[in-house]
């Protein structure tokens, strides 16, 4: 794994990077990096490790710019795989009931996340599932929920910290 710190001219190397499936930049400054069933958390200020131990296999991260934590695990369902978020006051993962799936998942600077499934719709996601939203009535016929089908399918996401949503079609 190489990294361009804000402000640097030079990558910066960092060590210990065998067996990575998926990486993702923590807050405030470093890296999170998924190696199966762990997750590690490189500080790029103080170079200090956090390691994270999970019950199923990492298949993608993402850091909300709250610190909101959300995961990809390998549990297929259909539209993606089983999507969950790291509760930081416990410390558990908890996993977004069905119908929740994805194939991409950014975090939002709220805390809730955007997600792209299998076949390439465009979803937001609570950290406590479905039905949480305020304007949500649990219905998927609802029109004034911001999950869109997009016209043209999406093959990626990320939000940026200021809520900018990037999608790659």
């Amino acid at each position: 794994v190489i990294c361009l710190p804000l402000g640097a001219k030079n990558w910066t190397y960092v060590r210990g990077a065998a067996r990575i499936r998926a990486i993702a930049g923590a807050f405030p400054c470093g890296v999170w990096m998924a190696k199966d069933r762990n997750l590690e958390r490189i500080d790029l200020m103080d170079s200090s490790l956090v390691s994270l131990e999970t019950t199923f296999d990492v298949t993608a991260i993402s850091q909300a710019a709250d610190g909101t934590l959300w995961a990809l695990s390998d549990e297929h369902r259909y539209g993606g795989n089983a999507v969950l978020r790291r509760d930081a006051d416990t410390g558990t993962w908890f996993s977004l009931p069905s119908p929740a799936a994805a194939a991409k998942i950014s975090g939002a600077p709220d805390g809730t996340a955007w997600s792209i499934n299998s076949k390439g719709d465009v979803w937001r996601l609570h950290p406590n599932g479905g039905g949480n939203f305020r304007e949500c009535q649990v219905f998927t016929g609802c029109t004034r929920c911001l999950f869109s089908t997009c016209e043209s399918h999406a093959r990626d996401i990320s939000v940026g910290p200021d809520g900018s949503i990037w999608i790659l079609t």
